[in-house]
């Protein structure tokens, strides 16, 4: 029955005397329009049955069709309203409140994608659904490196993920010699991985 059209799908069950008594549709990997379940109910009575691949029925059972609506459309990169008007006209319920979240792809302001449903399974019409919202790269802490000496504070604020500028005339000095008086941005300061960042040094004692 998957893939198989609403009409398909439809005329199969009723050459086994299945008559089709409704449908519920689903945002799917699957091309719209197209089956993606069946629900049995028997005519005997007791609980339905979700035929998914494949099940026994008899004659005088119902079916409700479970259709396609294609993939939830996606809103990646979109400004928050433009997302909103999207997912509104795909009959679903945005919340009011957004999520934010960091992201080095997506530039601040702008839409990352959607949470999770609720309970996991598809999307269906008139589903509750939130908005995760960029609030542009993460930012990391510039660590305190005053007191270290030149080669370790170095060493340090790399491994933090910034670059190090200093003055060249420090450069043939002895590291066990130098000391670091301040950093520009300081210690504490929450910056994008890749800030330059420099240090005062001075002799050490």
């Amino acid at each position: 029955m998957e893939g198989l059209s609403r009409d398909d799908a439809t005329a199969v069950l009723a050459s086994h005397s299945i008559e089709v008594t409704g449908d519920e549709v689903f945002y799917t990997g699957s091309p719209a329009e197209t089956t993606v379940g069946v629900v049995i109910t028997p005519r005997a009575g007791g609980e339905d049955v979700a035929c998914l691949e494949g099940c026994t029925v008899r004659e005088g059972d119902t079916a409700t069709l479970w259709i396609s609506l294609g993939a939830l459309p996606g809103v990646g990169g979109q400004e928050v309203e433009a997302a909103r008007a999207t997912l509104t006209g795909a009959q679903l319920e945005v919340a009011d409140e957004v999520i934010e979240q960091a992201s080095d792809e997506i530039a601040q302001g702008l839409v990352i994608g959607t949470t999770e449903r609720e309970g996991g399974g598809w999307w269906r019409p008139g589903d509750r659904v939130s908005l995760i919202v960029s609030t542009g790269p993460p930012l990391f802490e510039v660590p305190d490196v005053v007191g270290q000496t030149r080669d370790t504070a170095i060493a340090t604020l790399e491994d933090a993920g910034f670059q190090v500028d200093y003055s060249a005339l420090w450069t043939p000095f002895p590291d066990e010699i130098t000391e670091v008086a301040s950093s520009d941005p300081a210690a504490g300061s929450m910056l994008v991985k890749g800030t330059r960042i420099y240090i005062e040094i001075t002799v050490s004692g």
